[in-house]
């Protein structure tokens, strides 16, 4: 039985001037969480991000919400570690949500339209029964 759970507050990434609470834009979000006021030029919020198996081999498949708020219209785009998650044309705000199979240790990077990474988030997963330790941690000879 595969049994996993998600918990943490969101962190947030923020970077320079003060921006007002969006209207969110999914049809249907994964977590009724609150808009965290953004106090910088650009935030990342990510929520959550750690993913708890019972065993440490199991594959965490978990829901995932990641918002974006900026001071000036851009051309962003989110990615889990390499894989591309969505873009948005022209826009000061986003928000996306699905399920997705978190890596051992990753991150969610919000980018500019060039690619440069504006904000990172790591994310992983975390076992209640760590990985078993195949030989002795010491030895006498």
């Amino acid at each position: 039985m595969l049994v996993s759970l998600c918990f943490g507050a969101p962190v947030v990434a923020q970077d320079k001037l003060n921006k007002q609470t969006p209207s969110q834009q999914s049809d249907a979000p994964v977590y009724e969480i609150p808009w965290v006021e953004c106090e910088t030029e650009s935030c990342l919020e990510v929520f959550p991000t750690v993913c708890v198996t019972v065993e440490a081999e199991a594959i965490c498949e978990q829901p995932l919400l990641i918002r974006w708020q900026s001071s000036v219209l851009q051309r962003p785009c989110i990615y889990q570690d390499n894989q591309l998650l969505q873009c948005w044309e022209n826009a000061e705000a986003g928000e996306w949500s699905g399920i997705i199979e978190w890596p051992e240790r990753g991150s969610i990077s919000l980018t500019d339209e060039s690619g440069a990474i504006i904000h990172e988030v790591s994310i992983a997963v975390h076992s209640l029964k760590p990985r078993r330790r195949l030989g002795s941690p010491w030895s006498v000879f």
